[in-house]
């Protein structure tokens, strides 16, 4: 099996164990770094940003930088999102509409 092929069925790999692993890793760090690197207001560009780095995402979105994640694309966010700094997504990560992150994973229950 590839490393992708392993990481995908939920096995253990080594994230840079392939290129095609290494360029995903790659190319989200790109796009969480020039997100986070954007004012926090809902700027055209962190929108398009964002739309690049997610699989899918609704309309009115906000994230409030710091930000973290490791490949973007396999993160689903609805309408209406919000989720405050240090968001950190662990793959995979999906959220419908209406949804307002807590600051500290696990603050709210």
């Amino acid at each position: 099996m590839t490393e992708k092929e392993l990481r995908d069925s939920g096995k253990l790999y080594k994230p840079f164990g392939c290129e095609e692993l290494r360029a995903e890793y790659v190319r989200a760090g790109k796009l969480v770094f020039k997100l986070n690197s954007l004012p926090p207001s809902g700027s055209e560009e962190r929108r398009a940003v964002m739309h690049s780095l997610f699989g899918s995402m609704g309309k009115k979105c906000t994230i409030i930088p710091s930000f973290h994640c490791d490949l973007g694309y396999n993160i689903h966010i609805g309408d209406n999102f919000f989720a405050n700094t240090g968001m950190c997504c662990p793959p995979p990560f999906a959220k419908g509409e209406r949804k307002l992150l807590p600051l500290k994973p696990g603050a709210a229950r």
